[in-house]
């Protein structure tokens, strides 16, 4: 199955870095704007590929955002520190 094996691992974390042009060296130099980094390489970030294709698609591990806009917000809002459940 598309994206076997690349599920977010579940954990209590924290943000603890922002970068706004993000680039996945890991995954094909894939584009991570907005991505507020929680694990490692995992991050919340707005994914193009998750706008058009939704749930028929995948992440590698990331939390991804269809929405441009509200994550362009939220990246604005959170501080590093912040608490990130995943579950």
């Amino acid at each position: 199955a598309r994206g076997a094996g690349y599920r977010t691992k579940e954990g209590v974390y924290s943000v603890f870095q922002k970068t706004k042009a993000a680039i996945s060296t890991q995954f094909n130099n894939a584009p991570m704007p907005d991505a507020l980094f929680f694990n490692n390489g995992a991050a919340v970030h707005y994914s193009q590929d998750f706008a058009v294709q939704g749930y028929s698609g995948s992440s590698h591990g990331c939390v991804n955002i269809r929405d441009r806009g509200r994550m362009d917000w939220l990246f604005n809002q959170v501080p590093v520190g912040t608490p990130v459940v995943v579950y």
